[in-house]
């Protein structure tokens, strides 16, 4: 993403384009087709791609890309989802790139220019979302806990878990590994979850407390760990967030004892 100056001198040059095109002399230079997709990865990647016809020397290509119903005339920089410029060394640019995660939804327009175009062209492109959902049970604070998923690709989304332990991870159409877990916890692991409908769910998980050193079992290591700051206030050894280690955790780490996995 260009700094906030370039982008605005952008919006300019583009937005000028847009309204004043029908008042400009024709060029030699057209944009004969553009194209807009998301990939289905974790990240939905978007790819716009600009035919240009005769394209002129030196000559530069512009996208600027806003939600759907947005108006160019009373643009803010805020509305302003991806913007950049490219020369046009041949005849064909293409732009890749991905939004913000709390962006990667609904319907988007994008509008096309460049140096000497004189009628500058727009398409548009939409997220396929689906939801890979469930529940987590642990001991406090389910807010604190995690629901992530990772494509074949390694790129990975952050679900949002609420306070009584449900969780919705956004993905594109897809296969994941999914991580459920929390500081103190065992993770939870499924493989190979097929991001085929428009919500899948894994269903409710009972994570095991007691991996205080995060090494995928509960034993001597975690003990001896949380025996050594009994009555203090390590937040990640705090299961309950109660804000003290004390029997409790002592009794779910013993209780969960030689575990490996979460049931």
């Amino acid at each position: 993403m260009m700094k906030k100056l370039s982008k605005i001198l952008l919006v300019m040059a583009l937005t000028l384009t847009v309204f004043f095109a029908m008042m400009a002399v024709a060029s030699a230079a057209t944009i004969e087709s553009v194209e807009a997709g998301v990939a289905a990865d974790a990240g939905r990647t978007i790819s716009v791609t600009v035919e240009y016809g005769s394209p002129e020397a030196a000559q530069q290509s512009t996208v600027l890309v806003v939600k759907s119903g947005t108006a160019l005339a009373t643009l803010q920089d805020s509305d302003i989802k991806y913007i950049d410029q490219e020369a046009v060394n041949d005849t064909t640019v293409t732009y890749t790139f991905k939004l913000l995660e709390a962006d990667r939804q609904g319907t988007y327009d994008v509008y096309v220019g460049g140096t000497g175009v004189d009628a500058p062209e727009d398409t548009s492109f939409s997220f396929d979302t689906k939801k890979i959902i469930g529940t987590i049970t642990v001991l406090g604070d389910a807010t604190k806990a995690t629901a992530v998923a990772t494509d074949a690709s390694n790129v990975s989304v952050n679900g949002t878990v609420k306070a009584d332990g449900t969780y919705a991870i956004e993905v594109g159409q897809g296969t994941y590994k999914v991580v459920l877990g929390k500081a103190g916890y065992l993770y939870k692991t499924y493989e190979n979850v097929a991001a085929n409908a428009a919500e899948v769910n894994l269903g409710a998980i009972t994570l095991l407390g007691g991996d205080l050193s995060n090494d995928g079992a509960i034993d001597f290591t975690d003990l001896q760990a949380l025996l050594n700051n009994y009555r203090g206030n390590v937040a990640e050894y705090d299961m309950n967030d109660d804000g003290v280690v004390d029997f409790t955790e002592l009794q779910t780490l013993l209780g969960n004892y030689r575990a490996n996995y979460a049931e």
